[in-house]
Formats: structure tokens, sequence, C-alpha cells
């Protein structure tokens, strides 16, 4: 028990860490998947992704179906349809925008969420901060002009869809044992997408050069990223959750650099800037939050009452 005390408490510590890496690789994952739109397709894409991933998490987790609830069942298919639909719209969007772009929008999803959890006076001074970075971001100006409408509206779909699936995962990982909620979810998203997948792409096109890229992006881009994202919100609170992701806009921006050739602005510089103050900002002011309690309780235990007195603060 005490050394399974240990292995707990040390993943919840590296929990952050795992959220962030999981990022980096979701991210490069899929700066390099906009290689095979013009050979699959995006529908086709993201589908290929959701067949690969759902027969290795299965093979791997092996979950027993006839112990699923009823309600669990329920999560199970909306949280399969949701990473269905965060997959697809976001896909959709970077094959329009620049992938910085897309995932600035996309973080709109958790920032909404830290916003309806939050009771501090400091969190919505550190989100109308995030906020500003935000709206730096977006190329309002070009709005009229040369803005893709539809990349912006698929962009935003995308947000939506991650903050029911941040909710839902949360959820799944209290329902289902390890990473049986994931396997599942990614068999789900794989049914769902493939009539759509089927219109855009023949067999005759899986070649073996195109499989094993596929392969290679579906192992970066989803299957790590998913299964360290899985299993750091079950140790992360949902809030935390969204601070997190406030990261991704740099790291996407960066990636996008890399990899793509999308070079940033001085203005986007500034708004990276921003969003990261906030996440640092943010973070430190919860850790803060999270001792006070604790150290209430300290200064207030009785000498002769013990921990009775500090027990019967609601602090």
């Amino acid at each position: 028990m005490k050394t399974f005390n240990v292995h707990a408490n040390t993943l919840k510590q590296f929990a952050p860490l795992l959220f962030i890496i999981s990022i980096v690789f979701f991210n490069i994952g899929s700066a390099l998947a906009t290689q095979l739109f013009s050979t699959l397709g995006v529908m086709g894409t993201v589908h290929i992704q959701f067949v690969v991933s759902a027969i290795i998490l299965l093979a791997f987790t092996r979950p027993n179906l006839k112990n699923i609830k009823a309600r669990t069942a329920i999560n199970l298919v909306l949280y399969g349809l949701t990473l269905c639909s965060i997959e697809v719209f976001f896909f959709q969007a970077i094959a329009r925008l620049p992938i910085a772009i897309v995932v600035s929008i996309c973080f709109c999803g958790p920032l909404f969420l830290t916003l309806v959890q939050s009771k501090s006076a400091k969190d919505f001074m550190w989100l109308a901060l995030a906020s500003v970075g935000l709206v730096l971001l977006l190329p309002i100006n070009d709005f009229a002009a040369s803005a893709d409408l539809l990349g912006y509206l698929f962009a935003f779909t995308a947000a939506a869809s991650i903050a029911i699936y941040i909710v839902l995962s949360k959820k799944l990982c209290n329902q289902l044992p390890g990473l049986q909620g994931l396997a599942l979810g990614m068999a789900i998203s794989a049914v769902a997408t493939l009539p759509f997948a089927l219109a855009t792409y023949q067999l005759a096109t899986l070649k073996l050069d195109i499989i094993s890229i596929a392969l290679f992006v579906t192992l970066l881009g989803i299957i790590v990223p998913y299964v360290l994202e899985y299993i750091a919100m079950a140790k992360l609170e949902t809030k935390t959750i969204g601070i997190l992701s406030s990261s991704e806009p740099i790291i996407a921006a960066v990636i996008g650099l890399l990899i793509l050739g999308e070079f940033v602005q001085i203005q986007e510089i500034l708004a990276f800037g921003l969003i990261t103050l906030a996440s640092i900002g943010s973070i430190n002011s919860d850790k803060l939050d999270q001792a006070r309690p604790a150290q209430i309780k300290q200064k207030i235990t009785h000498p002769t009452l013990g921990n009775t007195l500090a027990a019967s603060n609601p602090l």
C-alpha cells in the first residue's frame, strides 16, 4: 500500500509535465499529418489515425465490455464522438489556417472551463491576461479581406469539443481502469469517421509508403499524446488543465515554424508571452491557495484538543 501511494504521488507530481509533453507530441504529429492531406484527404487522414490507434490500444488494454455499466457506456459513446469531433474539425482548420492560429482558438475551450470553475478573483486576472494574448493572435484586421471563415468556424467548433472532452475524460478516468476508456473511444471515433473517409480516399491509395507515414504520424501525434494526456487528466484538476493548455499556442507556433515554415510576427510573440505569463501566474496562485488551508489548520491546532479543533474548521 505504501509503495502504491508513493507511485500515485509521483504520478500526480509529474502530471503537469506529462500534459505539456502530450501537447508537444500532438502538435508535431498534427504538423506532419498535413503531408497526408494531398493523398488521403483530411477525413481519410483522421480516419486512418483512429483505426491504427484503436487497434494498438485495444490490443494493449483488452477491455471487458461486459463490465461496462449503462451510464459509463453513454459517457463512452459521447467521449468517442467528442474525440472524433476534435480531430475532424482541428484537421479541417489546419488545412486552411496556420497551426498556431488554430491552436490559439482551440485554447478557448479550456479557457472557458477555467473561467466557469474559478472562484478566485486572481484567476479572473490571469484569464483576462490570457484572453488579451488570444485576441492578439487572431488576425481580426484580415477577417473581411483574406481570412478563411470556414477555417475559423472549424477551429471554434474544435475548441467547444475540447471543453466537452476534458469533462468527459475526467469522468471516464474514474469509471474505467487504465486506458480502456481511451481505447474504446478511439474505436468509436474510427467507426464514426468511416463513411466520410470512404468518400475521400480509395483503398488503392493506401500504398506501403503512405501506410508507413500514417503509422509514424499516428504514433507520434495520436497514441503518445493522448495516452500521456489521459494519464495526466486523472491526476489534474479541470482548472489546472485549462491553464496548462494555455501554453499550446506557443508550442504550436514553434513547431509550425520548424516543420511547416510558418513565421510569426511581433504581435504574435507578444501574445505568446502574455499567455505564458497567465499560465505561470495562475498555477502559482493555485498552489498558494491549496497551501493556505493546511497552514491555517496547523496554526489552530490546540495543544490539548489535538486535531479536533483543526478538523472542525471549515477551511
